[in-house]
């Protein structure tokens, strides 16, 4: 007896964004709370006559990186979680902080950094600077 396979042999991304070389491909995973949003980013390049798929990024393809990135989380944000949008659907119930983020602390830079940060000619220590020359 055979069997016949009713759907693709490999799974597809629902979603792909793609800028020049780069590319970011949006997976599916279904679960109890609706559909749990997973990315994969690429870069197309050529070697000798054929074309091929690398996961590292060099300087020059950083910001362009970034800005798939963006779109992609764009498009999932507007998706979301199980047919929710907002805050809820960014992380579902019983899920805390991982990775990076939970380390990132919301302390204010200083007062004399907000300043260095709108004026760069601002030099409050004088490090550097002609006047003490």
């Amino acid at each position: 007896m055979t069997t016949q396979q009713t759907g693709p042999k490999f799974a597809r991304p629902v979603h792909e964004v793609r800028i020049g070389l780069v590319r970011g491909s949006v997976w599916a995973n279904r679960g109890e709370h609706g559909a749990c949003y997973h990315v994969t980013f690429d870069r197309s390049y050529r070697h000798g006559g054929e074309w091929k798929k690398a996961t590292s990024f060099g300087r020059y393809d950083l910001l362009t990186l970034a800005k798939v990135a963006s779109e992609v989380h764009s498009w999932i944000a507007q998706h979301g979680v199980g047919g929710k949008t907002g805050s809820l659907a960014r992380r579902p119930e019983g899920r805390g902080l991982s990775g990076p983020s939970r380390f990132w602390s919301a302390k204010r830079p200083s007062s004399e950094t907000q300043t260095a940060m709108r004026d760069p000619t601002a030099n409050p220590r004088g490090v550097g600077s002609r006047a003490n020359a």
